[in-house]
């Protein structure tokens, strides 16, 4: 067992396939199986509906769209908190303060 780990361990710490691939399915299924978005699944299909109950395929239909259009969105605000993170990285240390600053202000109110 101990075997088993490690090599995929090492599988997955190396840039390969199998890692961007474990990554990007490890991705899907945890936005599409998380309790949070399931539970909003009927709330959102119950709302465009207006409280009527939808046929089997419409249901299908939408919680589908919904759930591709979360992982769609999240996949491109972790695109670009991937690059603007690598971006202010790279400024020094005066802006990163001020943005902590900034921040800090704002959740403190």
């Amino acid at each position: 067992m101990t075997q088993l780990f490690s090599s995929l361990t090492q599988a997955l710490s190396a840039p390969s396939a199998v890692a961007y691939g474990a990554a990007l399915l490890w991705g899907v299924a945890s936005i599409l199986l998380s309790p949070c978005h399931l539970g909003s699944i009927p709330l959102i299909i119950g709302y465009i509906n207006a409280g009527r109950k939808p046929s089997s395929g419409r249901a299908l239909l939408l919680s589908s769209a919904f759930a591709i259009g979360i992982l769609l969105t999240l996949g491109a605000l972790g695109v670009a908190a991937g690059l603007l993170g690598t971006l202010a990285g790279n400024v020094g240390a005066v802006p990163r303060v001020v943005v902590s600053l900034l921040l800090w202000r704002a959740a403190c109110g």
